[in-house]
């Protein structure tokens, strides 16, 4: 996760069973206040950092992307909803999307 954190995407950066491997990439952030149409490490930060700025004792972008890495290999997977998963390690719950690196595209689990 620090490779990602200092900005660089990490393809493969873990593999959990079930899932396969896992990349960290950067992406969009969105646009505030609800970062739609975001996506990735740049999304996941900016957006916790305008809720942390909002409400100080909300975890902010950097301890939440530090905290990723635990939350895909010990949480729950509690969602499959066509090319995304729903991991839950409480706090926290992380969605991912399975995309087809050769042409960018979502791929249904």
């Amino acid at each position: 996760m620090d490779i990602a954190l200092n900005g660089h995407d990490v393809l493969n950066a873990m593999y959990r069973k079930g899932i396969g491997w896992i990349d960290f990439l950067q992406g969009t952030p969105g646009e505030p206040p609800g970062f739609e149409k975001g996506g990735g490490i740049s999304h996941i930060r900016a957006k916790r950092d305008f809720e942390h700025a909002l409400n100080p004792t909300a975890p902010d972008g950097r301890s939440t992307l530090k905290a990723l890495p635990e939350v895909l290999a010990k949480g729950a997977l509690t969602e499959w909803r066509g090319s995304k998963a729903s991991i839950v390690l409480r706090p926290y719950r992380a969605v991912i999307s399975r995309i087809d690196s050769s042409k960018g595209n979502p791929v249904e689990y």
